[in-house]
């Protein structure tokens, strides 16, 4: 039986948690974002821009994690079995969370925000029924793909596919940095271009499998990009710039600095090949991903409700921010727990 990679299972839980950690970090850049506007003294607003750049190579990561394992699996060429056997493990919890989201959008519309059914409707339409939601279009569109690049795969040499998977990424990105925002997730596009991290993650596990050093050189390049870019956002939101805008230029997924230090991070970690036993935080990471924001969402509604709109983001960001997103995480642990639970008994 072939030795478990703890690596990559320590990247995954990682990379659960960074996802809670941004989310954190962008209230309390909301709150910034409102305070500057009325003249109230801000809460270390560059902690928060920098906790919320750090932890953005997560997206890119999870579809890297992906294609470094499907595309290595020869079951991964039978399009019809991969399906099923997708379709049971990240299909069906995909369109449960897409649901769910759905009906907690339109519960808070009409029952706490009073904004009505249309947002709602809206947001399912666009791919993003809550806002965490809009990587399940993308995701399930690189899996639809998978089964087709690894033929390409083994028809090429691995040259070929390195190269074909660098192009891929480069212009992926570009293509998403270069236009507008995306505003349908279900637009395949879109998933097209994400396409070249769920390729390069194959790519990057195999260039390491003999590689045994420099991974920790490679996670410190990748954290130095991020603080850089976290500084540039700072300074674009003090400027002015709207906070969309802002994040599209510097922090998303695939704007340059935050897309070359999630392939830095991955190749980082691939390289590590000590690492401690995470299997079982790791097994529960996609459902930590799906229920994460619902559950961030109640915590700031309760707060919001029994201490005032902002009493939570004007704790000191520099400690709130970390022991938010730890509270966040274990609660989201113990709700995977349960969610995951069905599927072991049947």
């Amino acid at each position: 039986m072939k030795e478990r990679e703890h690596n990559y299972d320590l990247l995954r839980v990682i990379s659960a948690f960074a996802v809670i950690f941004g989310h954190v970090s962008a209230l309390f850049i909301e709150t910034f974002l409102w305070d500057l506007h009325d003249g109230l003294p801000a809460n270390h607003p560059l902690f928060s821009t920098v906790y919320t750049a750090i932890p953005r190579f997560s997206v890119p990561v999870f579809l890297m994690l992906s294609g470094a394992f499907v595309l290595a699996s020869s079951r991964t060429e039978d399009a019809a079995s991969f399906y099923r056997h997708s379709l049971k493990h990240i299909g069906i919890p995909a369109a449960a969370a897409i649901l769910f989201g759905f009906g907690y959008s339109l519960f808070t519309g009409l029952v706490l925000d009073h904004t009505g059914v249309m947002p709602a409707v809206q947001a399912l339409i666009a791919g993003a029924p809550f806002y965490h939601l809009w990587y399940l279009p993308v995701m399930l569109g690189t899996y639809l793909l998978a089964p087709w690049i690894r033929r390409f795969k083994q028809e090429v040499t691995p040259e070929v596919f390195r190269n074909v998977s660098v192009g891929m990424l480069v212009l992926g990105c570009l293509a998403l940095w270069l236009n507008p925002p995306v505003t349908s997730h279900w637009n395949i596009g879109e998933a097209f271009c994400y396409t070249g991290f769920f390729m390069i993650g194959d790519v990057l596990r195999e260039d390491a499998a003999d590689k045994h050093s420099g991974g920790w050189l490679y996670i410190l390049a990748a954290l130095i990009l991020h603080i850089i870019s976290g500084v540039l956002l700072y300074r674009a939101l003090l400027a002015g710039m709207d906070r969309t805008l802002a994040e599209h230029r510097w922090v998303m997924s695939y704007a340059p600095l935050t897309a070359a230090a999630s392939v830095l991070m991955f190749a980082g970690f691939a390289r590590l090949k000590k690492a401690p036993d995470t299997g079982k935080l790791a097994a529960n990471s996609y459902y930590v991903y799906l229920v994460h924001a619902f559950i961030l969402d109640v915590i700031v509604r309760i707060s919001r409700s029994l201490m005032g709109q902002r009493w939570l983001t004007h704790l000191d960001a520099r400690a709130a921010i970390p022991l938010l997103s730890l509270l966040v995480y274990l609660l989201c642990l113990g709700a995977a727990s349960v969610l995951r639970k069905p599927k072991h008994r049947s």
